[in-house]
Parts: C-alpha cells; sequence; structure tokens
C-alpha cells in the first residue's frame, strides 16, 4: 500500500482469501461425505400398514413399523426382515465383498443396499440409534482430531517466524523493501495448518469405505512407525468353530460310524462344536438319520433315540450323570489331548462309551498368507495365548511366526506390550475386542477383529469390520501411504519459500513472483492432500493390487 501496488495487493489478497475459503470449503465436504457414507437417511419412507403401502417421513418411523425396501434402495432401519428375499451389499459396514442373500428372520442394518428383490423390514432401531450412525458419530469425533493436527503444524510454522522475519529485514535494505516482503509472503510450513487435516480426512475416509474403521485419527499417524506386531491367538489368528481333528473309537465301532450318529444327534443344534461334527460328517459324505426324541442339557450335552438306539454326545461330566463308565485308559487319552490344546465329545451308545471325537482349534485361513505379508516388511511378530505351551508353539510354526508368549493370563497381556515397548519397540496389539482391553489400551495401535456389531464396547483404536485379518496388509500399507502423502505436503509446503528466496536473490523476484509461486504451491498441496479421495471415486483402492484382490475375495 505505501508503495502504491494497489493491483499487487488486491490480487494478493484476493488471491489468498479465495484460496483458503476453498480449503476450507473442501475441508468441511470432505468431513461431511465421510460422515455422511453412514449416515445416509432419506426424507420419506414407504411402510406397511393394514395390508397397503404408506409413505411417511422418516422422522416418523418407530420401533416395531413395517419398512418396505425395494431394489436399488438403502436400507434405512436396523431390523428384521418380516417377509420376502434379497440380496444385500453389506461392504459398507461389514467389508464383505460377495453380497448376502437375506430372508425372513435375518437382520438387516442402516445403510446397505438392496441389490435385487424386495423386503418388509420389522423395525428394531431408527436415526441415530442404528449401527450405521453410530460408526458415523465415532468418525465425527475422529475427525475432531484435526485440531490437534492444526496445532502441531502451526508449531512447525511458527518456529519459521522468526527466521522469516529475520531474513525478510536484512533483504529489505539490500533488495528493497518489494524483496523483503516477497519473502515474508512465503513463511515455511505455514500450510500444513489447513493441508494436514485435509490429508487425514481423506484417507479416513477411504479406510472406512474399505471397511477399516479408524476410531482415534492418532493411530493413522503411528501405523507407519509399528515394527513389532503382537497376535492374540484364540479368537484372533483362530475360529470361533473348531474342527474334527481324530476320532477314538471304543467297543469295535467304526470312525465313520460313531461321526455319522454324533452328527445325527447335534443336526439341529447350531453352536461351533455341533457345526463342526456336522460338517465333517457332510466332508465324509456320510447319511445322517433322524431323531424320534432328544433331551438337550445346556452346556454338557444331548441324548437322543437315533435308529433305536439311545446315543448320548457331550462332556465326560453328562455321560458320567447319565451312569456311563470311562475305560482306565481315557484319562490318559484327555490329559494328552488337553495338553495340545484340544478339546474331546465324548459319544455314548446305550450304556457304553464308543467313541471321543477330538476337536482343534481352527486357524483362519488367510492368517498365513497375512502373516506373510507382514513378514516382508521386517516387522517382528509375537503370538500371546492363554493357552499351553505345546499348542502355542505349534500354531507359532505352522504360520511361521518366530516369537510367542504362552500360558499368559489376561492381565499379564498388557504387561508384555510393555515389556516390548521398554525394549524401544513401537507395538501393535492385534485383538478380538474387549476380552483384551487393557493390552488394547498399552499398545502404540490397537487392531480389534469383532466386528461392526461390537463398537459400543470395543477399545481398540482401529476396527477391522469384516472381522478377518486379510485387511490387515491393506491398513499398514495405507498408513505408510498416509506418512508419504504428508511427506509431499511437507515438501510442498516448504518448497515455495525455497523457490522465493532463490528467486528474490538471484533473479529479483518481487511480490507478484512470489504470490505466483506461493499459489501454485498451495494448489498443489490441496490436490496432493485429495488424492486419496479421487482415487477412491475412480474405483481404485490405495493399496496395491494383490492386497486389493486379497481383500476381495
Amino acid at each position: 500500500m505505501l508503495l502504491g501496488d494497489f493491483f499487487v495487493l488486491s490480487l494478493m489478497t484476493t488471491a489468498l482469501g479465495f484460496a483458503h475459503l476453498l480449503i476450507h470449503k473442501m475441508e468441511d465436504r470432505s468431513l461431511r461425505s465421510m460422515v455422511d457414507v453412514y449416515d445416509k437417511q432419506p426424507a420419506k419412507v414407504w411402510i406397511l400398514s393394514q395390508d397397503s403401502e404408506v409413505e411417511i417421513p422418516f422422522a416418523h418411523l418407530a420401533a416395531g413399523d413395517l419398512v418396505v425396501v425395494g431394489a436399488g434402495q438403502v436400507i434405512p432401519v436396523d431390523g428384521e426382515i418380516a417377509e420376502g428375499t434379497a440380496s444385500v451389499d453389506q461392504r459398507l459396514l461389514t467389508g464383505e465383498a460377495q453380497p448376502a442373500e437375506k430372508g425372513p428372520g435375518d437382520a438387516v442394518m442402516a445403510a446397505t443396499v438392496v441389490l435385487a428383490g424386495r423386503i418388509v423390514i420389522r423395525v428394531e432401531r431408527t436415526g441415530k440409534a442404528t449401527l450405521a450412525a453410530r460408526i458415523a458419530g465415532i468418525l465425527a469425533r475422529t475427525a475432531s482430531y484435526k485440531q490437534t493436527f492444526e496445532t502441531k503444524s502451526s508449531a512447525i510454522g511458527d518456529r519459521w517466524v522468526v527466521p522469516t522475519l529475520g531474513l525478510s529485514a536484512v533483504t529489505a535494505p539490500w533488495l528493497g523493501f518489494k524483496s523483503g516482503l516477497a519473502i515474508l509472503l512465503n513463511s515455511p510450513g505455514y500450510d500444513l495448518r489447513v493441508l494436514g487435516p485435509l490429508s487425514m480426512l481423506s484417507f479416513l475416509r477411504v479406510a472406512a469405505e474399505n471397511g477399516v474403521l479408524i476410531k482415534e485419527a492418532g493411530a493413522l499417524e503411528r501405523l507407519s512407525s509399528i515394527d513389532t506386531i503382537v497376535f492374540d491367538k484364540t479368537g484372533t489368528l483362530t475360529l470361533e468353530q473348531p474342527r474334527v481333528d481324530r476320532i477314538h473309537v471304543y467297543g469295535g465301532r467304526q470312525e465313520h460310524d460313531i461321526l455319522r450318529l454324533a452328527a445325527a444327534a447335534e443336526q439341529r443344534q447350531s453352536h461351533p462344536i455341533a457345526r463342526a461334527i456336522v460338517l465333517a460328517a457332510a466332508a465324509q459324505k456320510l447319511d445322517l438319520a433322524g431323531f424320534t426324541e432328544a433331551e438337550y442339557a445346556t452346556g454338557f450335552g444331548i441324548k437322543a433315540t437315533i435308529e433305536g438306539q439311545v446315543v448320548r454326545v457331550g462332556s465326560g461330566r453328562f455321560l458320567s450323570d447319565e451312569g456311563i463308565s470311562m475305560p482306565e485308559s481315557f484319562p490318559e487319552l484327555e490329559s494328552r489331548v488337553h495338553e495340545q490344546g484340544h478339546s474331546l465329545v465324548l459319544i455314548g451308545i446305550g450304556d457304553r462309551l464308543a467313541g471321543a471325537i477330538e476337536l482343534a482349534p481352527g486357524v483362519r485361513p488367510e492368517a498365513r498368507h497375512v502373516v506373510s505379508q507382514l513378514k516382508k516388511s521386517n516387522r517382528k511378530l509375537y503370538i500371546i495365548s492363554g493357552d499351553h505351551e505345546q499348542p502355542t508353539r505349534t500354531l507359532a510354526e505352522s504360520l511361521g511366526v518366530d516369537n510367542y508368549f504362552a500360558g499368559t493370563l489376561p492381565e499379564r497381556k498388557a504387561d508384555l506390550v510393555k515389556q516390548l515397548q521398554a525394549e524401544g519397540r513401537k507395538v501393535c496389539f492385534v485383538g478380538d475386542g474387549i476380552n483384551d482391553a487393557i493390552a488394547l489400551q498399552q499398545a502404540d495401535v490397537s487392531i480389534s477383529l469383532r466386528g461392526a456389531t461390537t463398537l459400543a464396547t470395543d477399545t481398540a483404536q482401529i476396527v477391522l469390520m469384516g472381522g478377518s485379518l486379510r485387511a490387515l496388509d491393506y491398513l499398514f500399507s495405507l498408513g505408510n501411504q498416509y506418512k508419504g502423502n504428508m511427506q509431499n505436503n511437507y515438501a510442498i509446503s516448504f518448497a515455495p519459500s525455497a523457490a522465493t528466496v532463490g528467486g528474490v536473490f538471484f533473479l529479483h523476484f518481487g511480490v507478484a513472483s512470489a504470490l505466483t509461486i506461493y499459489s501454485l504451491g498451495l494448489v498443489a498441496g490441496v490436490a496432493n492432500s485429495l488424492s486419496p479421495s479421487r482415487m477412491l471415486r475412480r474405483g481404485r483402492g490405495l493399496a496395491e493390487a494383490p492386497v486389493a484382490s486379497e481383500i476381495a475375495s
């Protein structure tokens, strides 16, 4: 103004004001689009009332109403299907690549999409009470971390204030007032306070749309520094449902006969042990006879009459209570099986013990591939288990994990994590949810496989909503790419300053040139920060193709 360069002054004020207004609008839009992915609520819905369909405002919906949803429509509520069948895309909430076939009695969730069919849903939860809305709330709270990031970015910029003022003060009397002013226009690190949060929001949205819910944004920053990953064994590397490992026979019975009768007795049960026995029988293509009557003792076993024989399937205590004695060799077998971390289901036919089915924990099918991928990144892997030494060592060897802790009580898991941290390691703990709460809180980054339905009680910073380890390698890839994106932001924020200083001293740049350089840097920074969202819109994942295909499978 003192120099009379009113055009340059107006241009500078307008350009800077417009640029920062645009950035804040983009930031707000990124935040809303990330939250709105889960918080989509229609203005009106169709409900079934007295055998006719009536359109009502969404806000008037109540528990017990019957909502009608057709192909191509988003399910607006959490509830249970009362009528009809449909193919439902649940990828957003569960990470499942394949649509789920749903029918009467099945649960459905808000924010999922009916791809084909027509269903009538009995409403259980609406509005902010739905699972999708709770996820949106978590994302909104996670995004509030941007204020912390802005503070950190401001601190970086603040460190350069005095050097910039000093350089400007030296330059003004030497090369002229305009040259000194040009240097002031490109203070290093200033743009980080807006570019950093913009990058963070973009990556949070990409993660959420790939079935990874990051509940604490600081965890996204720390992912790239993780050098040690600790897996809880039960429920994380192993499945809830066991598998049939061996069949022990007594009294001259055949193995397939023992399995066939046990599966026949358990065929109508839904607990994991029953499913394991029935699946093993199906794999051998055994025909299951029906039973004429059955009596089930919760937690112990089942007694059924099959082909004229009384068949008892259950624990040793159940068979003993039923008057069936154990052979002398049984305690030795039981001890050996338990030492291996396996369990026994006993089968009694008539008044005698006919056999025992040995069940072993099922290893997650994706576990070996995931461990192999993580080892390629030179991270150290550990397994923590409350199980005995032998089964823990066997699992570690089968997966290729070199380190393990066996016989660990739940409260000791956090101490082991703390011990690794004391050795200078950055630790990620992968557990199955609230049972590992203390260890999850102690770790630098905590990841849960419990899935989307336990968000209210899950203490982990990151939840793999599909309940699978497949997304783990993708998550670390995302963390590395976030680090790279932020490094680009740092370079873009400091490069215009260096270019301006060089231009002022060697090419006699003035205010207009400095403003042009600053504006180009700002545009480049915004483009870099929004690059994850652009890739997502084009249907491309951020991770490498093999990782993306693994998630899809």
